[in-house]
């Protein structure tokens, strides 16, 4: 029998309001390349991540499904002629994917002129986000040309996604209890803290940077300082970025930090405290 896990909150949330929800990333190809090879470097830059091996089965008298990791789920692969590439992504988009029986990962190769391709990979947003995917490519991609596709530092093993799920139901368990033993008063700066360090350790994940759980605790305990914030452990991983020429995951990750890690004291306060006072 497989072994499964339980979802993350993130997930949980995005079963609830958006289960059908999906994220993409679409790219253009240029120069020599060999469709089966691609292929093939897809497919086992995949195969690293439990992630995209991850089924969501329903179990009886459960209405939140589990996660049901395989040990091994290919994508779906379709190499076309030219074709319109608005109506290519929306067309992907829409169709409804499988999640009992997958696959969860949907990829199309298409030319777009001459020495030129478009590539397309679409997954169910409980599975993949598109930053996680355009870094799936950038791995893909490596490993087409040669490399190793991991880029993670000597030595340094791949954390998979179900041990950030574990850390971040943890958290929350942990926040919970300390409500409790507080006779239901919210530890609102607890929860912020958790949710930040959270954000933090999927953007890390998601962005290929080394340790995220590691970091995601960091930026929690940081958030609890004041004056300091998270800020202090992504702004210098948002430098080193920059300086080794990943400005698109530098740009990211700095909107990640200010635009989402920054302001959820801002939009958790109002929520929480009327829900409390009530």
């Amino acid at each position: 029998m497989a072994e499964v896990f339980p979802l993350s909150p993130h997930q949980r949330g995005l079963w609830s309001d958006e289960p059908g929800a999906v994220s993409w990333c679409a790219l253009t190809l240029s120069g020599e390349l060999d469709g089966a090879r691609l292929r093939q470097a897809l497919e086992d830059a995949a195969q690293r991540h439990e992630g995209l091996r991850t089924l969501l089965r329903r179990r009886p008298g459960i209405r939140v499904p589990v996660q049901e990791i395989r040990p091994h789920l290919g994508p779906a692969w379709r190499e076309e002629a030219a074709a319109g590439e608005r109506s290519a992504l929306a067309e992907a988009c829409r169709r409804p994917f499988d999640l009992e029986e997958g696959p969860v990962l949907r990829v199309s190769l298409r030319p777009a002129g001459k020495g030129a391709w478009r590539w397309l990979l679409v997954a169910p947003s409980v599975i993949a986000d598109g930053v996680s995917l355009a870094n799936l490519a950038e791995q893909a991609l490596c490993l087409h040309a040669g490399g190793d596709g991991s880029g993670l530092p000597d030595g340094e093993e791949l954390v998979q996604f179900v041990e950030f799920s574990d850390w971040q139901n943890e958290v929350v368990e942990d926040a919970g209890d300390a409500q409790t033993e507080g006779g239901g008063a919210l530890d609102l700066p607890g929860l912020v803290a958790a949710v930040q360090g959270s954000l933090g350790g999927i953007a890390f994940a998601a962005l290929g940077l080394g340790s995220p759980i590691l970091w995601g605790m960091m930026m929690a305990v940081c958030s609890l300082i004041p004056a300091i914030g998270p800020v202090i452990v992504w702004g210098p991983a948002a430098i080193y970025l920059f300086l080794v020429g990943s400005w698109v995951k530098a740009i990211i990750l700095v909107a990640i930090g200010a635009g989402v890690i920054g302001v959820v004291d801002n939009a958790l306060r109002p929520i929480l405290v009327g829900r409390d006072a009530g």
